[in-house]
């Protein structure tokens, strides 16, 4: 068998060079070229596109609890709440104070309703906390201090406008609201009456029905306080001072210890 290059030696012998060259060249295998050889050249990203990529890979990795988002969506939301209110927010401003998607609030609180509400079992749990705190940190329950811490704590918490927001969404008088499901008022009841209990000396007579009164009325003045103190006293023709809500809150004080004293036969001093 003769290869290509055996008939380029046969040529080489009858034959001008020039001619072997040509012949030589034309029987010879196609070169490959080197852009054959390679993958299809990709354009080099520059180092700032880099980093954005990076980051952007870096935020998507990130991932929370449910536990730990749901906070962030609540602690956001309280901000939002102090600030404008309910009213002039909605799931979209919460999201963006939080720094989340509008998705991911929805997946955790369903509506704008019930994210309210629980940002109000939140600060009302927190309040709660706070009272009982101030209770068993005195020798001997005084209803004055209580009142006053009560009150204090109230608007420190400024969960008011949210009770008077959820009132009027009928959210209230839903089986499921949070204050019928937790009965957190309840517990403050039931450490107060130990409390009364074991007072010294103890009282003549215990009712748990006066108690439950006051409670009651207690609760009911500081959230409607919350909600609109200054319209309460402007309608009277008052004028809506630190000075005259403390007087108010004197008042109501002494109100209650001669309630406590007749019911259950306890001194002011206790």
């Amino acid at each position: 068998m003769t290869t290509s290059t055996d008939v380029v030696i046969v040529i080489c012998d009858n034959k001008p060079q020039s001619t072997v060259v040509k012949l030589a060249n034309k029987m010879s295998p196609k070169k490959i070229t080197k852009s054959s050889s390679r993958a299809p050249s990709v354009r080099r990203k520059s180092r700032s596109e880099s980093k954005a990529g990076a980051s952007k890979a870096k935020t998507r990795r990130k991932r929370r609890s449910p536990e730990e988002a749901r906070r962030l969506i609540l602690e956001a939301a309280e901000r939002v709440f102090s600030e404008h209110g309910p009213d002039a927010a909605g799931l979209k401003v919460v999201a963006a104070e939080a720094g989340v998607t509008h998705g991911l609030v929805t997946h955790y609180f369903r509506t704008y309703e019930a994210l309210v509400e629980a940002t109000m079992e939140r600060a009302v749990e927190r309040a709660r906390q706070r009272i009982i705190e101030r209770l068993a940190g005195m020798s001997q329950p005084s209803p004055s201090l209580l009142l006053h811490s009560f009150f204090e704590i109230v608007e420190e918490e400024k969960f008011g406008r949210l009770f008077a927001w959820l009132m009027l969404r009928g959210s209230l008088e839903e089986a499921e609201f949070f204050a019928r499901r937790i009965q957190g008022t309840r517990k403050v009841a039931d450490i107060l009456e130990a409390r009364i209990r074991d007072a010294d000396p103890p009282p003549r007579h215990f009712d748990r029905d006066e108690l439950d009164f006051i409670l009651v009325l207690v609760i009911a003045v500081g959230l409607g306080m919350g909600a609109g103190a200054g319209v309460l006293w402007e309608g009277l023709g008052r004028q809506a001072d630190a000075e005259q809500v403390t007087r108010f809150r004197s008042w109501l004080a002494e109100l209650i210890e001669d309630r406590l004293e007749h019911a259950f036969g306890l001194t002011s001093s206790t």
